[in-house]
């Protein structure tokens, strides 16, 4: 993951080591939209489609630039 702030590598910290930039929040965000695509990869893989397009979507609210989002 990377701080939206300066683009340095973030560590397991709640602050980037780059510009010191408070990152709790930007990494909750990010992991709920990667839960939300992995609930809705798991829901398409058992053909339950409708639910599949809500978590996709949740996923993609959370973080438009989730690419794997986007294409499935």
């Amino acid at each position: 993951m990377i701080c939206y702030n300066c683009g340095c590598r973030l560590s397991e910290k709640n602050f980037c080591t780059g510009c010191g930039a408070d990152v709790t929040l930007y990494k909750k965000i990010m992991f709920a939209s990667n839960r939300f695509y992995n609930e809705g990869l798991d829901k398409a893989s058992v053909r339950d489609l409708s639910g599949a397009i809500t978590s996709l979507r949740e996923s993609l609210k959370l973080n438009k630039n989730n690419i794997e989002a986007r294409n499935l």
